[in-house]
């Protein structure tokens, strides 16, 4: 019996450069997208298995300092600010969102929210709402 052997030189040739190049630039951009979401989607589900799921308030605000996007000359700083709620055992979680202005962040405090609290690293403690 023989075998066929297959040509991929007469096989690619109806694709062009730009095909292969296009194709590669698709892998990339989903790439850059998929290992990250991964990464935090792990890191979540890793903490899930250990935290317990506690009631808390909002409190306050937190402001941090992140840097402008906008703007072609130098990126300013900007202030941004985070919900911050407590649990009644007194756990501590701040919010992964920032809000901007400040007034924004203050109309939710008082309101009510679920916290994951780990039991070891308070750092890992999060909002389940945000």
């Amino acid at each position: 019996m023989g075998s066929k052997r297959i040509n991929f030189k007469k096989s690619f040739s109806k694709y062009s450069n730009t095909d292969f190049i296009a194709v590669g630039i698709v892998i990339l951009v989903v790439s850059i997208i998929a290992i990250p979401t991964f990464i935090m989607l792990n890191k979540r589900a890793e903490i899930l298995e250990t935290a317990s799921l506690e009631s808390g308030v909002i409190t306050g605000c937190e402001a941090r300092e992140r840097r402008s996007r906008h703007g072609r000359v130098g990126r300013k700083l900007k202030t941004v600010y985070a919900p911050v709620a407590m649990t009644d055992n007194g756990a501590k979680a701040v919010a992964s969102i920032n809000l901007s202005p400040r007034s924004l962040c203050k109309t939710m405090i008082g309101k009510k929210v679920s916290i994951y609290v780990h039991p070891t690293d308070k750092k890992k403690n999060f909002i389940a709402n945000f």
